[in-house]
């Protein structure tokens, strides 16, 4: 575990230093799951026995260290986020039309990403009523 957080630590400092900016902290775990935080005013938190990242909406992902096999920063999200999942919690239901909602109202940043569920190229209440007959079919 120290040497992910001295990893962390150099990493997010030579992060700062460069020009570079990473949008996503994806996060793989040993079962080979991926999924990714927004690192928009990212908050990092390690336990004893779990790595917690808070994102700008509030968002908190949790995994356990024993289970994280790797973490890096991109500019794309992981691979195997679901179509409707705003949220980026690996799931599609109601809180990804909150949070939806949300981008659309500007009390978040807009992740066109994933918040662009029609395939228009704009964030917009269709959105939302794409997402709900996603979620609902």
């Amino acid at each position: 575990m120290k040497q992910v957080l001295i990893l962390l630590t150099l990493f997010l400092a030579s992060l700062s230093a460069s020009a570079q900016s990473f949008p996503y902290l994806n996060l793989k775990s040993a079962d080979g799951k991926e999924q990714s935080v927004n690192t928009e005013r990212l908050k990092i938190v390690f336990t004893a026995d779990n790595f917690m990242a808070t994102d700008a909406s509030g968002k908190t992902t949790q995994v356990a260290l024993s289970n994280l096999a790797s973490m890096y920063f991109s500019l794309t999200p992981a691979s195997d986020m679901q179509h409707g999942d705003v949220n980026r919690d690996g799931v599609v239901d109601v809180s990804d039309v909150t949070t939806l909602i949300s981008m659309i109202l500007g009390e978040i940043p807009v992740d066109k990403d994933v918040a662009d569920i029609d395939g228009n190229g704009t964030v917009d209440v269709s959105d939302v009523t794409a997402l709900i007959n996603l979620i609902l079919s």
